[in-house]
């Protein structure tokens, strides 16, 4: 593939438009050494990223190439400095001094114009300024980065543009915005695979005829930590009554939840979903912002409130509603 890509360099400026592959042309002034690479990306599973190896720098000039499944934010590296640039696949030049070199100083293509274009622009209203960029090409990664709020998603993924919601990162929002859907009050809980530290599954027969409460945590988050004591007062509160506390670790690892369970005890009943938190079903299926967070979920299986870290003041309130359907 890197013979390809080089072949292409060689034939370059043909034109900037329906390549296979990008490349980045530049002479940065006040280098006296060093190389030019892509570097610090992390791939999904099935997603593949063709690059060069790193080129020097000669005289202040490079050439650098790839090849991308998918315009991607990425961070260049040039000799002792790093930017972050959008890149798609596309014909790019850089000139500039080292000094001065930034992102936004790479030209070419569409991408990362728009998206350093809305960085560098004040934000007195972040929702009033993606609206405004929606429906162009970088309007659904930015919408993607910007939002974690459920009305703001609910708001903004409508306007999306058919391509928008056809790329790959208007899917991923799709499923942003699924999950706020599927986590709406009056919405089935869906069956997550949730592991009892015997190793068996904790199931919706668990749930049965009782209200449960999904504590959302990990070990590396202090705030859910910080929240320990304040839920062992709702465990003790609501002892007696058909109230299930249920602590769920979205941890990368059965290791790290359990040393933070032993460093951490606690007497409700403790599971552990699969895939951690950023990449983990529970988060997917229910569009988790942040943690802490809590579901409540009443007796009939359905979801009767979301609440966030300042809504959790609220949760006696939402769990005696509960109680009362």
């Amino acid at each position: 593939m890197k013979n390809c890509l080089q072949l292409l360099f060689l034939l370059l400026p043909l034109c900037s438009l329906g390549m296979e592959g990008f490349v980045i042309k530049g002479k940065v002034t006040g280098v006296k050494n060093g190389t030019v690479a892509i570097i610090d990306y992390q791939l999904a599973p099935g997603e593949q990223l063709e690059l060069a190896d790193p080129v020097r720098i000669v005289n202040g000039e490079f050439t650098y190439f790839g090849k991308l499944d998918r315009p991607r934010l990425l961070k260049l590296k040039i000799s002792t400095r790093t930017v972050n640039v959008f890149l798609e696949n596309a014909y790019y030049e850089l000139h500039c001094s080292l000094d001065s070199l930034h992102g936004s100083k790479l030209s070419g293509g569409t991408l990362n114009t728009q998206y350093w274009d809305f960085i560098k622009a004040p934000h007195a209203d972040m929702l009033a300024d993606l609206k405004a960029v929606i429906k162009t090409g970088i309007g659904p990664f930015l919408a993607n980065m910007y939002t974690r709020d459920r009305k703001d998603v609910e708001e903004l993924y409508p306007l999306l543009t058919e391509a928008g919601k056809n790329s790959y990162e208007g899917k991923e929002y799709k499923k942003k915005y699924d999950g706020f859907i599927n986590s709406a009050a009056g919405k089935p809980f869906p069956k997550l695979k949730m592991t009892l530290p015997n190793g068996k599954p904790f199931t919706e027969k668990d749930m049965a005829g009782k209200v449960v409460v999904f504590d959302f945590w990990a070990s590396w988050c202090a705030p859910c930590i910080a929240y320990i004591p304040q839920m062992r007062e709702h465990y003790r509160h609501f002892k007696g009554l058909d109230v299930l506390i249920v602590s769920i670790s979205v941890d990368d690892t059965d290791a790290a939840w359990r040393k933070a369970m032993k460093a951490h005890p606690m007497e409700w009943a403790q599971v552990l979903t699969e895939g951690g938190f950023y990449r983990g079903e529970a988060r997917r299926e229910l569009s988790i912002p942040s943690i802490p967070y809590v579901i409540v979920v009443d007796k009939q299986g359905k979801i009767a409130a979301t609440l966030d870290f300042d809504q959790k003041k609220d949760l006696e309130q939402v769990v005696l509603k509960a109680l009362l359907q």
